[in-house]
């Protein structure tokens, strides 16, 4: 990761955004990163009372202040004219005495695989509670000083209604040193759509700005960092959104040349880990609908991980395909590959249904697993821990390797896909 100072080309446009169902909140946000490109950022915070933002740029080595031309409780702060994979640091200069005025920097994406990309995920993780808290001291104790490159977020970002309220003491409290520095990526879950504030907290790369194709909606959308392209979808409202966002899908599964793909949605199609993806009429029906409907999509375009929430709990496959029943009808003719040490190998070349790894993380902030639904684990996820954790994923050239981490700091499941030139 280089690191250099603004060029004089730097261009920063600075404009009001009117939030709604903002003006009686007494809140505050402190300083976050969106709509993070090979190119450019937004600095987003929220002040309980309107002032006009300042912040302060590290220029070719003079601190320029750039302030807002107008005063407002919603500040919105798009910094364009980046190089790509440079880190820049900036400061906050604002009225407010309760927003920390410490240094921070954001690192614009990658446009090429030169390093290792280091992916933190975490589902389910809307409470600042002893969990939550462990999972963030326990990945800072296993990365060290390894730096999170791209970092995910599974839904049920803040409970129980994704309120401003809500997030300011549980995303903005839990996350409160990481989001200085690295810019949130996130799908909606069901909490979170109980209120209209997700849409109006965060900003995402609808015009395919952040990579990929431009997905026209803020509930589905792409982007690349590095050797990697993630596929962010909406499984909340797949009722609504099922044609559109297939529609999308499958332009932006046959575009993208990223050697590894990762999507990441809510409801997860196989789990029974207190939720159970076999009873149809369980979250609105929508695991089956995800597992029916996207499924197949996803394996058509070799899809690599899959990441889900949801369940409280850890879940995983081996490399399966063309499961899109219940779980009696999974069969061995469903395993691409078996691996007990978790090794597998998929092809470069993408391919139809080159083998899926599923993979439920939902228990950064709880692992509250219903006994009953335990009795037989679903049997397209041999691998499976009722307890509260978080994974790391690290892409390095032809090898993804994955890690669940305990909150008590232990590696309670590994694997590892490596890559190989399968043409002769």
């Amino acid at each position: 990761m280089k690191k250099i100072a603004m060029t004089t080309a730097l261009i920063v446009s600075l404009s009001f955004y009117g939030c709604k169902k903002l003006d009686n909140q007494d809140i505050e946000f402190p300083p976050y990163i969106q709509l993070l490109t090979e190119s450019s950022a937004t600095i987003k915070y929220i002040t309980k009372e309107p002032e006009k933002g300042c912040l302060s740029v590290d220029i070719e080595g003079n601190t320029e202040i750039i302030c807002e031309p107008l005063a407002t409780k919603m500040h919105n702060i798009p910094i364009k004219g980046l190089a790509s994979e440079t880190t820049y640091t900036y400061n906050l200069k604002t009225n407010s005495q309760t927003i920390e005025k410490v240094e921070r920097y954001i690192t614009t994406l990658a446009k090429e695989e030169t390093k290792e990309q280091t992916i933190w995920v975490v589902g389910d993780s809307g409470k600042n509670n002893s969990s939550s808290r462990l999972s963030v001291l326990k990945t800072n104790e296993y990365l060290g000083a390894d730096k999170i490159d791209t970092f995910l977020m599974l839904g049920d970002n803040a409970y129980e209604s994704g309120k401003y309220e809500e997030y300011e003491k549980s995303m903005f409290v839990t996350f409160k040193e990481l989001l200085k520095t690295n810019a949130p990526w996130m799908v909606i879950g069901n909490h979170d759509s109980r209120s209209g504030y997700y849409y109006d907290i965060f900003d995402f790369p609808t015009k395919g700005q952040s990579g990929g194709v431009a997905s026209g909606s803020e509930s589905y959308y792409s982007f690349d960092n590095g050797g990697v392209h993630y596929i962010m979808l909406d499984s909340q409202h797949i009722g609504a959104n099922a044609v559109d966002m297939i529609g999308w899908l499958r332009k932006d599964l046959a575009t993208t040349n990223k050697k590894w793909i990762v999507a990441a949605f809510h409801h997860p199609p196989y789990t029974n880990a207190g939720h159970n993806s076999d009873d149809d009429s369980e979250s609105l029906g929508l695991m089956k609908i995800m597992r029916e409907l996207i499924v197949p999509e996803l394996e058509n375009g070799d899809v690599d991980i899959v990441l889900t929430g949801h369940s409280h709990s850890y879940e995983r496959s081996h490399l399966i395909k063309e499961h899109y029943g219940k779980s009696n009808t999974f069969s061995p003719s469903n395993i691409v590959q078996e691996s007990q040490d978790g090794e597998y190998t998929k092809c470069i070349e993408r391919t139809t249904k080159g083998g899926t790894i599923y993979n439920v993380a939902g228990s950064t902030a709880s692992s509250s697993v219903d006994p009953l639904l335990r009795a037989d684990s679903h049997p397209a996820l041999p691998f499976s821990f009722d307890m509260a954790g978080s994974v790391i994923i690290k892409v390095q050239g032809n090898v993804l390797s994955s890690d669940f981490i305990s909150i008590d700091g232990d590696i309670l499941d590994s694997y590892k896909i490596t890559k190989t030139n399968c043409v002769i």
